[in-house]
């Protein structure tokens, strides 16, 4: 037994050796010299990395690369990405028969600048480039298999100058599941903190929280996308939602989606109220069933909207609030969106 423990302690004693080696030897100028040339010619343009180092035990029992400090700039040196920090967990045995398997992807403080032009064009078309994406007709199929991606404080910024939209998203947070093979399969967990949306300067929306939990299956040669399992958050309001989007790249994307939900307290339904009036929500008391249900179905072009219909019904509602005498009783609503008829 104390042979045991004394080959056992040499072993551990000789994987700390070695770690601290390669930490010594891949230091931070070492590892951007090697990798970030790499990054430059895959994207087109000139990254920078603050710092770089390798994380053998913070990632235990993976190897890990961590990243500081990273910016992609377009063409013109203006920033289309940001991250704080990017560590990349890759399991280690693998490793001995000259095969990578990323075993996590954490990307903190991510901020992500789209802009579509006037003419269509985007700020990220650079990243499209054909000679980007040139490949081997002798070469296998890709395949990739990043089991969890974790995604912290996010924010993307979306700005469409030819519409006048822009769309801001921050406190972006969630984990992905993905296997990208002929079919890209994902598991998706993420919320937003703050969503807002303004067209020609003026609110639509400001500070909607968000969440979604989606599993689905996309098809970029037959251009399709299944929503197997959904449901999407918004302040409370749980939706769940399957479907089909298809054909995005022709003139016409074919839409066939549906929604519903379910609830005993209606008050739910109050949560979509803007910000500003949050306020006068407070201490309400609520029941009485909320059923929500909706569809879209069609093509959706530069003239026509795919056909929608939305439903909502309150049965037996009741609203109190605290400050005042009497109740709000007997509440029974129905509306009907719909533009097929």
């Amino acid at each position: 037994m104390k042979l045991f423990l004394k080959i056992l302690a040499g072993i551990l004693i000789l994987i700390v050796v070695a770690a601290a080696g390669l930490r010594i030897y891949f230091n931070d100028e070492r590892l951007r010299e090697t990798v970030v040339p790499l990054i430059n010619e895959s994207v087109g343009t000139q990254v920078q990395v603050q710092s770089m180092s390798l994380s053998l035990f913070s990632t235990f029992p993976y190897a890990g690369v961590r990243m500081q400090g990273f910016v992609l700039p377009d063409k013109e040196g203006n920033t289309v990405v940001s991250l704080q920090e990017l560590v990349l967990s890759i399991k280690i045995l693998p490793l001995l028969s000259n095969n990578i398997q990323m075993a996590e992807l954490i990307l903190r403080s991510p901020e992500i600048q789209y802009r579509v032009h006037n003419d269509g064009t985007t700020n990220f078309d650079f990243l499209m480039a054909p000679e980007q994406h040139e490949t081997s007709e002798e070469g296998g199929g890709l395949s990739l298999a990043i089991p969890e991606l974790v995604l912290q404080n996010g924010t993307v910024h979306y700005t469409d100058e030819s519409s006048g939209m822009a769309i801001d998203a921050q406190g972006l947070s969630g984990t992905l599941g993905l296997q990208f093979d002929e079919l890209i399969q994902t598991d998706l967990k993420a919320e937003v903190q703050s969503l807002s949306v303004k067209l020609d300067g003026e609110d639509y929306l400001s500070g909607m929280k968000l969440s979604l939990q989606q599993k689905s299956v996309l098809n970029l040669d037959k251009e399709t996308l299944e929503i197997k399992e959904g449901s999407l958050g918004i302040r409370g309001l749980k939706l769940q939602m399957d479907g089909t989007i298809d054909s995005w790249g022709s003139e016409a994307t074919n839409m066939r989606l549906s929604l519903v939900s379910s609830s005993d307290d209606f008050g739910e339904l109050l949560g979509l109220v803007p910000p500003e009036y949050e306020e006068y929500m407070q201490g309400l008391e609520t029941r009485g069933s909320l059923k929500l249900k909706g569809s879209i179905n069609g093509a959706l072009t530069e003239t026509a909207l795919p056909d929608f219909n939305f439903t909502i019904q309150v049965t037996d509602g009741y609203v109190k609030n605290s400050e005042l005498p009497e109740a709000i009783r007997n509440i029974q609503l129905s509306f009907v969106a719909d533009n097929n008829r």
